[in-house]
């Protein structure tokens, strides 16, 4: 079970509202008065076999903060309890969801990135052949300019005429 607690605009302070939960999450924490609250990230936390049941400790203490919290503030509890949603996901199919859509992306990107790779070399073997026939002299003189000599005389003909 997961507890999900919708932080609205019109709490003033978003530190007193992890403070106020973070006593009333505790036991022990919630019936005390003058308490301190640490929070640090997941990562943090170490914990080795010899330790007892509850006993943690932190790899970098520069990273755990330490906050006080005088007394128990039952109006602002109560409108975070109103506020609040439980919900029991199904982590394994938004996990799937997740991949699939990664997935989808990646190969969006693969095929924009083979279209691109063959549009250009497309463009490169158009660019050497334009070069290739720049240094061809077969282009230079076309057909269209030719003249013909031969008009409608057979090849016994035109030999005569050489001679």
């Amino acid at each position: 079970m997961r507890n999900y607690v919708r932080f609205v605009n019109r709490f003033s302070n978003p530190n007193q509202l992890k403070l106020v939960l973070g006593k009333a999450g505790s036991i022990k924490g919630n019936k005390l008065d003058d308490i301190t609250v640490i929070y640090t990230n997941f990562k943090n936390l170490r914990k080795e076999l010899q330790m007892e049941a509850g006993e943690v400790g932190f790899y970098d203490e520069k990273a755990v903060r330490r906050m006080k919290v005088a007394t128990k503030n039952g109006p602002l509890l109560r409108k975070l309890e109103k506020s609040r949603e439980e919900r029991f996901p199904d982590l394994r199919q938004e996990r799937e969801d997740r991949d699939a859509e990664e997935a989808r992306k990646l190969e969006h990107e693969r095929r924009e990135k083979k279209a691109n790779e063959q549009q250009s070399k497309k463009e490169l073997q158009k660019k050497a052949a334009e070069e290739a026939a720049l240094r061809e002299y077969r282009d230079i003189f076309s057909n269209d300019e030719a003249k013909t000599v031969n008009k409608g005389k057979s090849l016994a003909e035109l030999e005569d005429d050489f001679f």
